[in-house]
Parts: structure tokens; sequence; C-alpha cells
């Protein structure tokens, strides 16, 4: 990291460069990825001392790191002005003058052995000169680019100490202006009173166990009568204070949520007292990602980008095995054969995880990032047990199974009487490629079509390889066939190709369980084109019930004959449907079509706006994240729309009345 000394920062921020540097003598470090009208600081979060200063001092390690404010870096780190110190508050505490910044006695402990020297006393006291002379040229210079500074100092603190209930977060807002900057402190509690963590319930308090009377917010607010600092205490849930122990996830949980806070608080402060009108709180973060994303982004695309789950799990031999199983009069137990793996698996996961994700600055994008390594480590898994009876314990891990609800919803479906007529005229596979090919005609794009009997359902895309493929010997009715063109064009080529000029391939390769999204987003295409019949609903409940079965300890043939018999489907759908849940040895991916369709049904029919999640493969869990970097201006919105989205077709009254019905 490039390191300044005092002068060179503070001609830095007078300038307006920007820059992110540490102190010259390591003291604290500056990011300024763009000038805003609120910065953050943690002048807490240091544990160093100076080597010379060790023999002095009484207290070990650990007892220094109890009253620091360990992490509270991290919090802010996504923020694109802060100011984070790395010396220990025992060498000098910030948020005292200078005259008592140096303990002898901190909390009922002494804290040096003997009164440091004169030497070491100028340059303890020095390197508290040199933080409030940066802090005070960046907050002048805040205050003199938009008429107003916010300042977020962040601390934490310990809370066994007390003999009661104390909140989660404490604003001190006892040496502020509380009635001039009412809307920006309330929105700074609501903001946090929003957030939720996991395992742990959210209180607020203001001048509880803090007033907010620190020397930083009285010097600022004192000299820059411009400046809000909202002094902000978090308990330290996120590890164990009394052994130290460091608690990763619940530091990652505040991270984001945190970050959401600053966003909405900062947003309300610029428009209020400010000369800024951002359009929105993702203003405040930068256009530019930075190079190391792209890095990163690309690691991760030249190891996995050719990596196509379905192109492994799908039977070579599917339609020998089929004419094998019916001549032998369903005696004969289907043996599937797959495609050789063409990766080490080991190696691949070795490599994934040797990506420096933890590298990315924002905590939004960077939890994307790892959550789709992890999904791509279990997918590697699921793949490198391919045919063995570990496959299914694999799909499980990644996939899940069905839920009560789910299996209540397609029994539902399967028992509604039917609504269709059976007349319509069969279109074979060369028909059907035409539907296809005029349908990549009409969006504009370069999509390749083929004809295969090596997949188990009628119709899919490959990704990788920019292709639909149809099942040779495959008949379809128009409507089935319009919904097929609709789902596997106008949802899964559609995000395909736009996922193609993206700056970025995370959404060409995929986000975690993006089947659930993007198999609902399909089936909504379907339904708003308006070619989604029961028909269609029954098979894909019909999924969902067969790997509800297969779970139960059903066998290939068992299993086909409960569809046969129960359900009275034909012979030939029946195999198929059997087929897609045993390959692998076990491939539970099916149900989430029912239940992707359901939730963004539910979000279509609430008018939530879905379009940003064509932008490739996605999931709903990630679209703030995606909103928010579309907004920010590095990923581009989606140049090609599904065209049942743009320009839907009046739905059966019956069928919704049907779809009203699902749990």
């Amino acid at each position: 990291m490039l390191k300044l000394n005092t002068s060179e920062m503070i001609r830095r921020i007078q300038a307006g460069s920007l820059f992110e540097a540490m102190h010259s003598d390591g003291a604290f470090t500056v990011k300024i990825r763009e000038y805003l009208p609120a910065l953050c600081t943690a002048i807490h979060n240091g544990h160093q001392l100076r080597e010379e200063l060790h023999p002095s001092i009484v207290l070990n390690d650990y007892e220094r790191w109890q009253e620091e404010d360990p992490h509270t870096g991290s919090f802010i780190s996504s923020w694109p002005v802060s100011i984070i110190v790395h010396d220990s508050r025992y060498e000098y505490d910030l948020n005292r003058n200078e005259k008592e910044c140096i303990y002898d006695i901190a909390w009922a402990k002494k804290v040096w052995r003997s009164p440091l020297n004169s030497i070491d006393t100028r340059n303890t006291l020095t390197k508290h000169c040199n933080f409030y002379k940066v802090l005070n040229a960046l907050v002048k210079k805040t205050e003199m680019l938009f008429g107003g500074c916010l300042v977020f100092d962040i601390h934490s603190y310990n809370y066994k100490r007390y003999d009661r209930e104390v909140p989660l977060f404490n604003v001190g807002t006892r040496y502020i202006d509380r009635n001039k900057y009412k809307p920006v402190v309330n929105k700074w509690i609501q903001a946090l009173s929003d957030i939720k963590l996991r395992d742990f319930e959210t209180s607020i308090a203001e001048n509880d166990v803090f007033g907010g009377a620190g020397n930083m917010l009285k010097q600022l607010t004192g000299e820059h009568p411009r400046t809000l600092v909202l002094a902000t205490e978090i308990k330290k849930i996120y590890c164990n204070e009394t052994t130290g122990e460091i608690f990763p996830e619940v530091i990652n949980e505040l991270r984001e949520e945190i970050k959401k806070a600053l966003l909405l608080t900062s947003y309300i402060f610029a428009r209020t007292f400010t000369n800024l009108n951002p359009p929105d709180k993702s203003s405040f973060l930068p256009a530019d990602p930075g190079k190391l994303l792209y890095k990163i982004d690309k690691e991760l695309y030249s190891l996995v980008r050719s990596f196509e789950l379905l192109n492994y799990v799908n039977p070579l031999n599917l339609e020998q095995e089929r004419k094998k199983f019916f001549s032998s009069r369903l005696k004969y137990v289907p043996s599937f054969k797959y495609r050789q793996l063409s990766i080490d698996p080991f190696e691949l996961k070795r490599k994934l995880y040797s990506i420096q994700v933890e590298r990315i600055e924002d905590v939004s994008i960077q939890n994307m990032y790892k959550d789709t390594i992890s999904a791509y480590a279990n997918k590697i898994d699921i793949l490198s047990n391919l045919g063995s009876h570990k496959f299914l314990y694999n799909s499980l891990r990644y996939y899940g199974e069905p839920r009560e609800a789910d299996l209540k919803d397609a029994g539902f479906l399967i028992h509604c009487p039917e609504i269709e007529s059976h007349s319509d005229k069969l279109l074979d596979v060369d028909d059907a490629r035409r539907f296809f090919e005029k349908e990549i005609r009409e969006y504009g794009f370069s999509f390749r079509t083929e004809i295969s009997s090596k997949i188990a359902s009628k119709a899919l895309v490959i990704n990788h390889r920019r292709t639909a493929i149809l099942k040779r010997g495959a008949t379809f009715s128009k409507t089935d066939l319009l919904g097929l063109v609709n789902h596997e064009i106008g949802l899964h080529a559609v995000s395909t190709m736009n996922s193609l000029e993206q700056p970025i391939k995370l959404f060409n390769i995929g986000l975690p369980l993006n089947d659930l999204t993007q198999e609902g987003l399909a089936i909504l295409s379907e339904y708003l084109s308006g070619n989604l019949s029961l028909k269609r609903l029954k098979v894909l409940s019909y999924r969902v019930v067969a790997i509800q079965l297969m779970l139960k300890g059903y066998d290939f043939r068992s299993l086909f004959e409960y569809l046969t018999d129960e359900y009275k489907i034909d012979a030939e759908s029946a195999f198929y449907i059997t087929a897609r849940t045993f390959r692998g040895g076990g491939f539970t991916k099916d149900y989430l079509y029912l239940q992707g369709f359901k939730k963004v049904l539910k979000l279509y029919k609430q008018n939530q706006n879905l379009e940003n999640l064509l932008i490739g493969k996605t999931s709903l869990e990630y679209l703030s994240t995606i909103n928010e970097m579309i907004d920010r201006g590095f990923l581009k919105s989606p140049r090609y729309k599904t065209h049942a989205f743009i320009s839907p077709k009046e739905s059966d009254p019956i069928l919704d009345y049907i779809l009203k019905a699902l749990g």
C-alpha cells in the first residue's frame, strides 16, 4: 500500500485527489475513493504498539485487546471515504485531547511500568496530532465541497460488565445539536433498528451506555460548524470479550447491514444539509469497482466458464436404456452412462478457494463472490460422485429437497380437473426447431439450435455453448411448444446473451442456486406469453412428488409404476420423469421449478421490478446487490428483454384462480 506523510496526505486532500494510503508511520489509513459529504472513522480499531514501547507497558496483548474496538474498521470497509486507525488506544487515545490521551490508569489497571520518557511521549503525541491534522483537512474539504459533512464515528463496547440488558447499538447525541439534525439522527437510529441478524435481537438506545462525549466529536463539531458526528457504539456480540475469540460470520453480517444503514442516513443528510442532490442512495458508492474486482472475476471465470452441470448429469445412453426398460417389460433397471469428467475435482476446488475474494472492498459484492465459489465447490462435489450413492447426498446438500409446502402445492395441482382441450395437432422436432429459430431471429442475437437424443427433457439451453438443444423424436402441441420457446429462448437464452455484455463474467457462470430463480422466471415467461397450461404445471408437480418418493426409498421401477398407476401418466412421460429423478444417482433439482415459479409470480403480482434479473444467471437473494451495481454504473441494464415480460398476454382466468390457491 502507498505510504504518505501528514503533509502529503493533506496536500492530496486539498487538491481533491483520490487515493488510499497508510500514514508513513503506520498509524492510520486514509481511503478516498470519491469525495462525499459523509465519511467514516474507526479510531479505536487498532492494536499495534511501537516496538520500543513494549518493554514499558504492563498490560499483555489480551488486556489491551479487551478495551480496544477490534474489527470496527471492518464494519466501514465498504464506505468510499474512511480513516481507520491501526495504533492501540493504549498508546494514545484519540477520543481524548492531547493532554489526557496517554493513560496512566485505564479501566482500573496500571498501563505503564513508569511514565514514558520525553522522546517516547513526543513521538506518541505527534501521532495524535498527525491524525487530527489529516482528519480536520478532510472534514474542511468536505464542508467546502458540499456545504456540510457527516462523520460516522464507529466504536464497540464490552457488555458483560453490565448487570442489565444493554443495547446492540448506542448512539451518543448529548453533545450535538439534536434539534437541528433531527431527521438525520432519527434516520440513523431507524436504520440501525432495522438491522436483522441471524442470532441476535436488534435493540437500540440513545445516550444509554455512552453519551457521545469523546474528544473527536467535540473537536470536530467545535471547529467545523456544518459537521455532524454520529458517535455509535456496537455491543461486542461479534467476539467473546472474555476469551478474545472472534466470530467471523457475525462480523460479516454486521458489515453488510451497517453498509445499508450508512447509505440510508447519508442520503438523508446530503439532501437536507448539503448542496448535493443525489438521485438515490447508491450514488454514495463508487461507480468504478476497481481493478481488483475485475482480476478476481477473471480468475473465477477462467476456472469454471465451461462448467455446466447438466452437460455431465444428462445420461449419454438415455434412449438405449429406455428401449431396454420397456422391452424387458419393466424388469430391467436402467444403467446410465455419463460424460467423463474433464476436471480434477480436488485441484479445481483448491484453485477456487485460493481466489482472494476477501480483498473485494464492497461487502455485498464480496459476499456474492464468496457464495458463488462455495456453490461451485458444492457442484464439484456433486459431479465428483456422479453415478455413485454419494451423488444424492451432495445433490441434497446443494439443492435441498421439497418442503411440505411444495408437496402440498404439487398435490393440489395434480388433483385439479383438466381445463384444456387435447385437440392440438402434434408438431415434430423439426417444426420445433423452426419455431425456436424464428424466436431467436426476433430477439436479434446469435444462438444455435441442435437436435440430440442425449437429453431427458424436450429442450434445454447450454449456456457456455450458446446452444438450444431439442430432443430427437419429441412431439409437441402448439401450446407446449410456444411455452418451451418462451422458456428456453425468452428467458434462458436472453439471460445468457445479456450476461455476455456485462463487464464482469459472474452472471455468465451463475450465482448460487440460480436454478430456482431462473427456472421460476422461465415459467413466468410461459405464463405471461399465454402458453402455460395446467398440464405443464402438473408435469412440474409430478417431478416434485417423484423426488420425494425417491428420497423415501422408491427404486426406479417402483417410482415409474407409482406414476403410471396412481396418476395415470402415460408410460413414456413416466419414464422420462423417473429418469430425470434418478440421473446421476438421485438429482433433486427439479422440485425448484414449481417453487421458483411461485416465488417470482408472487413478486410479479406485487408489481416488483424483476427486469434486472435478466442480466444473467441471477438469484433473487442477490437482487438488491444487482440493482445497486446497475445503479452505480458498473453493470449494464439488460439489453435483451423477455418479450412476454414487456407485452404480457391476458391470462386464463381459470388458471389464475388455480394459481391463487397455491400456498
